[in-house]
């Protein structure tokens, strides 16, 4: 790499490895001004105080030479000074990355606001908040930290980490003035493996805002997991998940075995908690319309049944099928379109040399269409069918609690009036010994004036 520096990057490497400060700094601060070149200082601080191994001195002179004065330009030399193992470097770098953003943005929102610009999101989240006495929030994937500010406004703590340095240090600066909010950068495994071990939550009900999910590494289904095996009263709202009744929330698919859905949901976690989806049609939703499931065992899960009207809960089997269902309606329509896109070209190909050819060819693709369609239409019939017998269920589970709750009031009354009854014939019966009382007092009295009449004569 030397041997291909320019006469700068030469002398640059050799005060790198000299530890001569004062000049790399004098060499440096001729390419920058102003904030950008205090920035690059503290850089250049850390770099001499933690160096990288004396071959990565040409790498790291380069690209200290070739730094874009601006919060990209930061964050793509924190890379490169990462790759060269200079990670202490590296992470001075990122934060200055992230001060230049919160000069520019002190209040980012880049997905539109706080739960990616969803308003019945928000009001959601205010419901579970209140309606299930929620007393911590806790979140992974603080990212800009827009969702975060929102959570803290109702008052209640709230612990947060972010992976990436860049958004750690932008959300620290973000949110220092917030008393109530903890931020720590770390992988959110080992986030809520620490909050356990050391037991930072306060008892009673916490909800987990799980939004980690965004490079190759999937940590949600370890997460969910940790949660549910060590949190005694857990709610959890995952972010980005697939709603299988209603195709119109958009959802992460990061490929084989990592698309946020229940069937690999169910594959990947042991825990089997109650499944919640919004009962409101994405499209009365706003912002980003991303999709989402709140999960929740016991006296929670009930609390949402009765108190929720937004949620509506889906059994596993139900849940799995119409998952697999939605599945199969994505397969089929990307089948389709790769199928009619080849044979078009192939036809397309061929239609200049063979114009004959190309006319038998269109009856074809019209009846491949025809059966890529009926087939998408028989699985949206099945799905149909699967939502009329759970409508159904719903209603018979609701007549039966309402069959129950009116013989409930009939046991009631019928108690109430036995007790009358009860009370009502200890009053009679105390008449009665009131009367057969008084009817002996007048018949001694009579008795005794018959003696005394008897007497005289």
């Amino acid at each position: 790499m030397e041997d291909r520096l320019d006469s700068s990057g030469q002398r640059l490497a050799e005060l790198l490895k000299a530890r001569d400060f004062d000049t790399a700094q004098a060499l440096l601060r001729s390419n920058l001004t102003g904030r950008a070149q205090s920035l690059q200082d503290d850089v250049l601080l850390v770099l001499f105080e933690s160096p990288p191994p004396e071959t990565a001195f040409g790498s790291v002179a380069e690209a200290l030479l070739r730094l874009v004065p601006d919060a990209n330009g930061f964050s793509a030399l924190a890379e490169h000074l990462e790759a060269s193992g200079a990670a202490l470097a590296a992470r001075a770098a990122h934060k200055c990355a992230a001060e230049l953003d919160f000069d520019a943005h002190p209040a980012m929102d880049v997905w539109g606001g706080a739960f990616n610009g969803q308003e019945r999101r928000q009001t959601l989240f205010d419901q579970l908040l209140q309606e299930l006495k929620i007393v911590t929030v806790v979140e992974t994937g603080t990212f800009r930290g827009t969702t975060t500010d929102y959570m803290a406004k109702a008052g209640l703590p709230v612990f947060s980490c972010e992976l990436h340095p860049r958004y750690f240090y932008y959300s620290l600066f973000r949110l220092t003035n917030i008393p109530n909010v903890r931020l720590e950068q770390a992988d959110s495994r080992c986030f809520l493996r620490e909050l356990f071990d050391e037991n930072r939550l306060p008892p009673g009900p916490t909800l987990f805002y799980l939004d980690a999910h965004w490079e190759r590494d999937l940590p949600l289904w370890e997460e969910v997991d940790q949660i549910f095996s060590r949190h005694p009263s857990p709610v959890i709202m995952v972010d980005d998940f697939r709603v299988p009744t209603d195709s119109g929330f958009a959802y992460d698919d990061y490929g084989k075995g990592k698309c946020l859905s229940i069937t690999n949901l169910h594959e990947a976690v042991t825990a089997r908690p109650a499944m919640f989806f919004p009962s409101y049609a994405s499209a009365h939703e706003t912002g980003a319309r991303r999709g989402c499931v709140v999960l929740a065992h016991g006296d929670l899960a009930d609390y949402i049944r009765r108190k929720l009207p937004m949620l509506t809960e889906l059994s596993l089997i139900d849940a799995l099928i119409l998952d697999r269902v939605a599945e199969l309606h994505n397969d089929l329509d990307r089948v389709a379109l790769k199928a009619v896109s080849e044979e078009l070209q192939q036809t397309r190909a061929k239609s200049g040399a063979q114009p004959a050819d190309f006319s038998a060819k269109i009856p074809r693709l019209e009846l491949r269409a025809h059966e890529l369609s009926s087939a998408v239409a028989r699985a949206e019939f099945i799905q149909q069918q699967r939502e009329l017998e759970a409508e159904d269920a719903k209603r018979d589970a609701a007549a039966a609690r309402e069959a129950a709750t009116g013989l409930q009031n009939l046991v009631l009354r019928l108690h109430e009036e036995l007790r009358l009854g009860r009370t009502e014939t200890l009053r009679l019966q105390q008449q009665v010994a009131e009367l057969q009382q008084s009817r002996w007092r007048r018949i001694g009295l009579l008795l005794g004036l018959a003696r005394k009449a008897t007497f005289e004569r």
